[in-house]
């Protein structure tokens, strides 16, 4: 599921940010960290409208993520939506969990909206059909979300340099 798109003609907003001071520039993400949550959560957005809304529980689990770690993916800053889950929980250390031999194994939180990949991509055997909210959301609103974190990376690119002369 996961798409990426390669954007072209920001060379010339990634060289102004290149220019300015690195302590402006990484402050809590910079102005990529504004512009990129901005279309993160539009996205999520769009694709919470596009869910199924039998209980409205799948709804509430779409969620726009920043990543702890955007470096391992080559980037300064990572924003993705998605769905929670896939947390799991261990079992603890107690008199029941070791008679049964559960320490230290893991298993999957109730909480989760483990049935999104079956309302997403379908299940054929189970004469289930695709509803592929998800990628519809994504191919609405991959240009227009790209489109707008540009002008907004170059507004606030435009901002800090105006606030610089003035120092």
């Amino acid at each position: 599921m996961a798409d990426s798109r390669y954007v072209q003609g920001l060379d010339g907003l990634l060289g102004a940010m290149k220019q300015l001071p690195a302590e402006i520039v990484s402050k809590n993400g910079g102005p990529a960290r504004a512009a990129l949550a901005r279309g993160a959560r539009r996205m999520r957005d769009e694709v919470r409208a596009n869910a199924p809304k039998r209980s409205g529980f799948l709804e509430t689990q779409i969620v726009a993520m920043r990543s702890r770690q955007p470096q391992a993916y080559g980037g300064s800053e990572l924003y993705s939506v998605g769905v929670k889950g896939g947390a799991r929980a261990r079992y603890a250390n107690t008199r029941r969990n070791r008679g049964k031999g559960r320490v230290g194994q893991t298993y999957e939180k109730p909480s989760n909206a483990y049935y999104w990949r079956f309302q997403e991509f379908g299940v054929p055997s189970r004469n289930i059909q695709p509803l592929a909210f998800f990628r519809r959301a994504l191919r609405k609103l991959a240009d227009p979300v790209i489109d707008q974190f540009a002008v907004d990376l170059r507004q606030a690119l435009d901002r800090i340099t105006r606030k610089l002369r003035r120092s």
